[in-house]
């Protein structure tokens, strides 16, 4: 993968720093995925498969709605279907998005005896170098998750990049790209930790547990908050306006309210209130 200006933090199989390390500041990158509003339409794994040039796959069908079992060489991002049955006999889907986490500490770079083969950057992305592996898959057994996937044709091994070429070129990840709810986020750490406030705790009127998601963005125009939760609306110039109204309707399904409140330092706050909170004790 092409590495254009960015800049390397560590490299598998080279003892000692990195060349350049330190000689330019820049900011870690992360991806924010928010489970709540995934709709599991699959669009983030067919921009993924596409950007990356993979060849496609046939999909496999074990009576669930996710796209293959685990991820492979040739598919590195899978949205998985866990389906859980409530104590009223109902189904209830939970979904995660299962590829790299591009650890702050790679076991897989760790792992790796090539020189050059895994590169880690100082924004945080850990890279494959596929002309620089050995085929050995130290790597596979060193990452935690299990996510490096060994091609046995061009013994070569693969995972996700986080569209390294894209982020070098100020561009965000194809998958993030094509998410239609905006359910998957890119941007800085730091940005993120700004931007974006996460609150559980309880209501002290009625003890209800309730789950709050703020930002510090534009925040949303008078004349929309009314209109927010209707199905295609949206005064944005893209998108499908879906994402609030399905979220709204899965709260609802599972017994709980999704409520919007306008912040008066700037941005939005959503509060989800659990009615029932029998029916979501672990």
């Amino acid at each position: 993968m092409p590495t254009g200006t960015l800049q390397i933090r560590q490299i598998s199989g080279h003892s000692g720093s990195a060349p350049g390390a330190g000689m330019q500041r820049e900011d870690e990158v992360c991806k924010y995925i928010d489970v709540t509003t995934c709709i599991g339409c699959k669009a983030c794994e067919v921009a993924c498969v596409e950007w990356n040039d993979m060849p496609f796959q046939q999909t496999t069908f074990d009576n669930t709605y996710q796209t293959m079992p685990s991820t492979s060489w040739n598919f590195w991002n899978l949205i998985k279907f866990n389906e859980h049955q409530r104590a009223d006999g109902t189904l209830q889907w939970l979904m995660r998005k299962d590829q790299c986490m591009h650890c702050e500490d790679p076991g897989c770079l760790r792992a790796c005896p090539a020189d050059g083969a895994i590169v880690q950057y100082t924004n945080g992305i850990v890279d494959f170098q596929q002309e620089n592996c050995i085929g050995c898959q130290y790597c596979v057994t060193g990452c935690p998750f299990d996510i490096p996937r060994f091609d046995p044709t061009t013994k070569k091994v693969y995972k996700c990049t986080l569209c390294v070429d894209r982020v070098t070129t100020g561009l965000e990840p194809a998958c993030v790209k094509a998410c239609p709810t905006g359910s998957i986020k890119y941007g800085a750490t730091e940005a993120g930790n700004d931007s974006i406030e996460l609150r559980v705790g309880r209501l002290a009127s009625t003890a209800r547990p309730f789950l709050e998601v703020a930002d510090r963005g534009p925040g949303i125009p008078v004349q929309h908050r009314e209109r927010i939760f209707e199905p295609f609306f949206t005064g944005n110039e893209r998108g499908t306006g879906l994402g609030l109204f399905l979220s709204r309707e899965l709260a609802q399904t599972n017994g709980a309210t999704l409520l919007y409140e306008p912040r008066t330092s700037g941005g939005s706050l959503f509060r989800i209130v659990f009615r029932d909170p029998e029916r979501w004790v672990a």
